[in-house]
């Protein structure tokens, strides 16, 4: 039976290595002496249900694959192949429905970033987004979505002194540049 050879790995190693040393060394039989040195635990049990499902021929101490035998290991690997191309696509994205405004600030935030080189003082930030208007309503606005943006882990604040400063975690520059600087190009702004 199908899953008796499947859900035995000695036996698919076994068999892979056959057909990958007939590939490779272009000998078409492997000496179970060899074969035990690779494969110590339940040797015997895997070659004989190899042989069992013609996969495998035994002559005396060499053991040679069929093609059935090779056409299951082309299989196996095509399976293997599509196995790993969907773990590698499996990778989760979360989609953020920032405001307007909490995408200005990160995008702000990342430039000032850019070109500093260290964390951003909150008051640098207002003047960056309000230059004109920097009043009391400004700055508790401006606090009220920092605090939110924190939240979220798009960005660090840290007080130092009298100044709160302020830094894109990875993942906030992950969403900048994925998300919302990928929006800005394709509508042209």
């Amino acid at each position: 039976m199908l899953s008796d050879i499947l859900t035995n790995k000695t036996a698919v190693r076994i068999l892979k290595v056959i057909v990958e040393n007939e590939i490779q060394n272009r000998a078409y039989s492997m000496q179970l002496d060899t074969l035990s040195l690779r494969f110590t635990k339940d040797l015997k049990k895997a070659v004989l249900l190899l042989a069992d499902h013609k996969l495998l021929l035994i002559d005396e101490s060499a053991i040679s694959v069929t093609e059935k035998g090779k056409e299951f290991i082309v299989h196996i690997d095509a399976l293997k192949q599509i196995l790993e191309q969907k773990k590698s696509e499996k990778k989760l994205q979360i989609i953020y429905d920032l405001t307007d405004l909490e995408k200005k600030i990160l995008v702000i935030l990342s430039k000032m970033e850019r070109e500093e080189g260290t964390p951003i003082a909150l008051k640098n930030l207002m003047q960056e987004l309000y230059p004109y208007d920097a009043g009391v309503h400004k700055s508790t606005l401006l606090s009220r979505y920092v605090s939110k943006l924190e939240s979220i882990n798009l960005l660090e604040k840290e007080k130092q002194g009298r100044d709160i400063l302020l830094k894109l975690t990875q993942i906030g520059k992950r969403v900048v540049k994925e998300q919302i600087e990928k929006i800005e190009e394709e509508n042209g702004t």
